[in-house]
């Protein structure tokens, strides 16, 4: 059985999957320049293997306790937080 990473590290894998170039700059510096993150193919695989495990989690811990209502609720909020820091 393929070891899975921790759920925590999902949501990390997933920003640098989507960001430009899959890597983003980090607050540290190195001793030349900006230090960035970035996912390689190994990290998008392991991304991949995760979801199912993820979206149980999710499911479990939120899904379950909330109606069509308060999650049309939920999203609307959330579109409105996105589409803020977008701006």
């Amino acid at each position: 059985m393929p070891r899975i990473s921790p759920l925590v590290w999902y949501g990390v894998l997933w920003a640098l999957e989507r960001a430009p170039d899959h890597r983003l700059r980090t607050r540290a510096k190195a001793d030349c320049g900006d230090a960035y993150a970035v996912v390689k193919r190994k990290g998008r695989d392991m991304r991949r293997k995760m979801r199912p495990v993820y979206s149980a989690a999710i499911k479990d811990l939120f899904v379950d306790y909330i109606d069509n209502n308060e999650a049309s609720v939920i999203a609307a909020v959330l579109q409105r937080v996105l589409n803020a820091a977008r701006e």
